[in-house]
């Protein structure tokens, strides 16, 4: 099972966001995902365009919420939305993410005979900065994450642009709730300059041949790609 995470950049201040769609969907399809789990689709109609274009070529199951997109060639059997609780303060550079109310969405895949659980997220943003005080809210938002995960039973893979760097606190927590940085090895950047989306799994389900790739200028973040046995 080939799974995909990637921050399109997408959001309502892009002047280029029509026209880069179609190349959005084009270079999705060269990956060959069976699975794709998209952060900053912020339009409903960007979404729909998106989802009605790789429906087409066999991505045939779909959730859309706030800005977070999965698409599945596997049944969905169950899709849930969740706004995070802890979302920073009006009075900070947390006042978009509050006012838009982030959130994660968690499916259950059906393959064969087996499930999987799959989490995808868009943390806090407040443009990556490492301050305490922004760190404290993404360090409550994993928490929202990794407990409303307690009630899933099967392997689970988390996706998403977390907005923090290795090693800090809320970093160290996901792994400290048992689940491992599949590109961890490679410790290559997923911005120019940055490491700020991953692929996290639990111990259930280990992935084969993660790897980063270029975005060939449709968007400011690599896709993560990660090939699984399920």
């Amino acid at each position: 099972m080939r799974v995909i995470s990637w921050n399109c950049c997408l959001p309502p201040w892009s002047v280029t966001r029509r026209k880069r769609l179609p190349h959005i969907v084009s270079f999705l399809l060269k990956q060959k995902p069976d699975v794709i789990c998209l952060q900053e689709v912020f339009f409903t109609r960007d979404a729909e365009f998106i989802t009605n274009a790789l429906s087409d070529r066999g991505l045939a199951y779909s959730f859309h919420q706030k800005d977070l997109l999965i698409l599945s060639r596997l049944p969905l059997t169950e899709s849930v939305g969740y706004k995070f609780e802890s979302q920073g303060s009006l009075f900070s550079l947390a006042f978009f993410d509050k006012l838009y109310g982030k959130g994660f969405q968690v499916v259950n895949i059906k393959k064969d005979d087996k499930f999987i659980t799959i989490a995808n997220t868009h943390l806090l943003s407040a443009y990556a900065l490492d301050a305490e005080v922004y760190q404290k809210v993404r360090l409550e938002q994993v928490n929202e994450i990794t407990h409303a995960l307690t009630r899933f039973n099967y392997p689970k893979i988390i996706t998403g642009d977390f907005n923090f760097q290795p090693h800090t606190n809320p970093y160290n927590l996901m792994l400290d709730k048992g689940y491992r940085d599949i590109f961890y090895s490679t410790a290559e950047n997923t911005l120019k300059k940055r490491r700020l989306d991953y692929i996290f799994s639990s111990e259930l389900i280990i992935p084969k041949h993660p790897k980063l790739v270029e975005p060939e200028d449709v968007s400011d973040h690599k896709i993560l790609l990660s090939v699984w046995d399920v």
